[in-house]
């Protein structure tokens, strides 16, 4: 009985405002037509009725429409039609305007077969209070009301067909946000993998070679030591045991480098730790590397993607490895700021800062933070402070 779902149409406000419009203009050209002709208790009847079937329309949408049965949809046309039919009959078929809406409701909701029943009942409610004493008349009014049927019933279709193809191109609008979202995460997601895959080969070849290799002249130098002090060459020759205690110093460092660099390259550098509490102890780390470090949430944090905040922890490790080993800095500040769109990341130092030349440049690692920044549509911003040193400045989109 009822179209496919798809063919569903909602009048909504517009409809109703339609259907009212349609019953005030069907009872002023009743007025006009036979006002006079019938006594105000008969008025009062036929306003009455036609408040009943306002009332009816308006409780369509929620009482019998959504969501359509057979019986509820049945129950409601057949309903309003009768009332029109009492309404029609009583104003001597003057007040036929009142059953085109109920036709383009038909039209919109019923399958074609129950349509075209329906539309031989809106027929029959329109010839019954004509009179046939002029049978011509009667045909060709019955006529000209079969013609408005018809254009009623092609003009809703065209409407309903309208609305189904806006609805499927929002739905596909929709449907083609979300699949560039996806593909954008995936894109991340292969890029971080193969970073990762990078990474992991790096790592693997500093600890194999030259982590090796440190280790070994680590070794050696304490045989040398040890050698200097059993022959009596420490008191005899101390400047050759200052340089071989300087040197042990030395490449105790570079292992101690190595490791962390190791550590910074693994695939996964927080540890599988809450994102928070990875940059807390990155900033841990960078003090006990010897600068100072100060961290100021700016805002509560909020719920971001894996890939933000794998990207926010990168770029902090390398804005504070950059400041460590170039900026020759004492102190550096961390800003993180949670905002309603985005993610801002703030970076700044007293150290000598860089020439705009070399910022064109973009040494001291600056280009691969800013491949980052792009790879999730945010932006960066550097600028050398007017009093020394660098502010680095990330926004990253939450979407």
């Amino acid at each position: 009985m009822l179209a496919p779902l798809d063919r569903r149409f909602d009048p909504g406000h517009r409809g109703g405002l339609l259907i009212l419009f349609t019953v005030v203009v069907s009872y002023v050209a009743g007025f006009i037509a036979i006002g006079s002709a019938l006594s105000p208790v008969t008025w009062a009847i036929l306003i009455l009725l036609g408040a009943v079937h306002l009332g009816l329309a308006a409780m369509a949408d929620r009482t019998f429409f959504f969501p359509a049965t057979p019986i509820k949809v049945g129950f409601y046309l057949l309903l309003q039609t009768a009332i029109c039919m009492i309404v029609q009959y009583i104003g001597q078929g003057y007040f036929w305007l009142m059953l085109m809406p109920l036709a383009s409701t038909a039209a919109a909701i019923l399958s074609r077969r129950a349509m075209a029943v329906f539309f031989v009942i809106l027929v029959a409610a329109f010839v019954s209070p004509l009179h046939w004493d002029r049978p011509e008349n009667a045909i060709q009014n019955s006529l000209i009301f079969a013609s408005a049927l018809v254009f009623v019933w092609i003009f809703t279709e065209v409407s309903v067909r309208e609305h189904r193809i806006r609805r499927d191109v929002e739905r596909l609008a929709r449907e083609l946000e979300e699949a560039n979202m996806r593909l954008r995460e995936s894109a991340v997601q292969a890029e971080e993998l193969t970073r990762s895959r990078e990474r992991n080969r790096l790592a693997r070849e500093i600890h194999d070679s030259l982590g090796h290799y440190l280790t070994v002249v680590n070794v050696q130098l304490e045989a040398a030591r040890a050698l200097v002090e059993n022959k009596g060459w420490k008191e005899t020759a101390p400047d050759l045991y200052a340089v071989l205690e300087k040197a042990q110093t030395l490449t105790r460092n570079g292992l101690a480098d190595v490791r962390r660099s190791v550590a910074a390259l693994r695939a996964d550098p927080m540890g599988e730790k809450p994102f928070l509490e990875a940059v807390k102890t990155l900033i841990a780390d960078n003090q006990e590397a010897g600068l100072l470090v100060s961290y100021k949430p700016a805002s509560p944090p909020r719920a971001a993607s894996p890939q933000i905040e794998l990207a926010l922890y990168r770029i902090l490790q390398e804005a504070l490895t950059n400041v460590r080993k170039h900026a020759r800095a004492s102190r550096a500040e961390v800003l993180l700021d949670y905002r309603e769109k985005s993610v801002h990341l703030e970076v700044r130092d007293n150290g000598v800062g860089f020439s705009h030349a070399e910022n064109e440049e973009e040494k001291f690692g600056l280009r691969g933070i800013r491949e980052r920044v792009e790879l999730l549509k945010g932006t960066m911003e550097i600028s050398v402070n007017p009093d020394g040193g660098v502010k680095l400045m990330v926004d990253l989109p939450f979407k």
